[in-house]
């Protein structure tokens, strides 16, 4: 069963080596949408210990017939492939030596089963929201395998960790607790904390409007915590106090 309350442990992952040997060459474009790059954005990915397939090519769409090292978590990164038929420059998959691709998805740029509560804001994660979706749950961050699904009678679930998909610190997986991994972009990743306008409606859990909130020390831009998530009339509103203090989440932003 996934732990409603959170238990946040340190993992550290443990140190990689240099998969085979090492291509050489600059910015060159390959196939169609897809541009490999001699970057140095990304060092080292992270598998997680798991078998990803390698390609031959930066497409993966020429299958080798091997698989990444399971005893090996992170592999040394020479070239980059970005996806950029979107025009949003994405990578697409990494070669970690000699033409050996692997995809996104199958590697992470980092992978933190139990990410330390609010070490940097980007794991700063107060819960997922699944908004009472059956969401299927995964074995692992490549979401190789479905274990189960999440209860449509629960909505609020606590995160013990992530995996991410760039320096960015995009995060692309979500742990549940216990290797229990779900795909983030099929719920919403409520964080600790939200900067707010003065002037942002509140709301009861009703949906009828409380109040405003107010400038603190003569200042319109105010930082509050988060307490939970609910729907109120169609919409995401998270918790800013007592159950008369809801506001729109989507009213909020953050400053990383």
């Amino acid at each position: 069963m996934i732990k409603e309350r959170k238990s946040i442990i340190k993992l550290m992952i443990t140190t990689g080596a240099l998969f085979l040997g090492l291509l050489i060459f600059n910015n060159q474009s390959v196939k169609a949408a897809v541009t490999v790059h001699d970057d140095s954005s990304i060092n080292v990915v992270s598998s997680g210990g798991y078998p990803a397939p390698i390609y031959s090519d930066p497409q993966c769409t020429q299958p080798t017939g091997q698989t990444l090292n399971t005893t090996i978590s992170e592999w040394r990164v020479n070239h980059i492939a970005y996806d950029d038929s979107n025009n949003q420059n994405t990578f697409q998959s990494f070669d970690l030596g000699t033409n050996q691709w692997v995809k996104i998805g199958d590697v992470f740029y980092t992978i933190d089963p139990n990410s330390p509560e609010n070490s940097y804001g980007y794991h700063d994660i107060l819960e997922a929201f699944s908004s009472g979706k059956k969401i299927p749950i995964y074995n692992n961050p490549q979401l190789s395998k479905i274990t189960g699904y999440l209860d449509p009678n629960i909505s609020e679930w606590a995160v013990t960790g992530d995996a991410t998909t760039g320096p960015d610190k995009s995060i692309g997986r979500l742990n549940l607790g216990q290797n229990q991994w779900i795909d983030a972009s099929q719920v919403v990743t409520i964080y600790n904390s939200y900067i707010f306008n003065a002037g942002t409606p509140l709301y009861n859990e009703s949906g009828v409007q409380t109040g405003t909130l107010s400038t603190i020390n003569g200042s319109s831009i105010l930082y509050y915590r988060a307490f939970g998530a609910k729907i109120i009339n169609g919409e995401i509103h998270i918790r800013l106090g007592t159950n008369n203090q809801w506001a729109k989440l989507k009213q909020s932003y953050r400053d990383i």
